[in-house]
C-alpha cells in the first residue's frame, strides 16, 4: 500500500468524506486517482496531515507499520507522542534546508544568467 492509499484510509478512519478530507489537507481528490496516485506525496503535505491529525502514527503513514492511530492516543485527540513530534520537527527542518538550498540555486541561476547575457553582448559588440 502506498502513502497516498494510506492517506485515503485515514480519511475513512476519521469518518470524513473525501471532499471534507481533501479540503482539510488543501489537496484535490484528483491527487489520489489515476496517474496522479502514482506520484509521491511531498513532505509539506505530511507535515500538514500531522498538524491536522496529530494522533496519526507517522510510522504507519510513512512505512505502513503499526496502527493507524498512535498508541496511547484516541482518534480525534489533540495530543501525540513525543516520537511523532520529533519526526515532525525533523521534517520541518528538512523542508527549511531544501528551501534554503533552492534559494541558493535561484541566486546562482540569476548570477549565471547575468554572465551569459554579458557574454552575448560582448560577442555582439566584438
Amino acid at each position: 500500500m502506498t502513502i497516498k492509499e494510506r492517506i485515503l484510509q485515514l480519511a475513512k478512519v476519521k469518518k470524513l468524506t473525501m471532499e471534507e478530507f481533501c479540503n482539510k489537507i488543501d489537496m484535490s481528490y484528483a491527487n489520489f486517482k489515476g496517474e496522479a496516485k502514482k506520484r509521491p506525496i511531498n513532505s509539506n503535505t505530511i507535515v500538514k496531515l500531522f498538524t491536522i491529525f496529530p494522533d496519526i502514527n507517522l510510522k504507519w503513514l510513512l512505512l505502513g507499520e503499526g496502527a493507524i492511530i498512535e498508541q496511547g492516543t484516541q482518534q480525534g485527540t489533540e495530543g501525540a507522542s513525543a516520537s511523532n513530534h520529533e519526526l515532525v520537527k525533523y521534517l520541518e527542518n528538512k523542508v527549511k534546508e531544501k528551501e534554503q538550498a533552492l534559494e541558493i540555486c535561484l541566486r546562482e541561476q540569476g548570477r549565471l544568467e547575468g554572465l551569459l547575457e554579458a557574454d552575448k553582448k560582448e560577442r555582439k559588440a566584438g
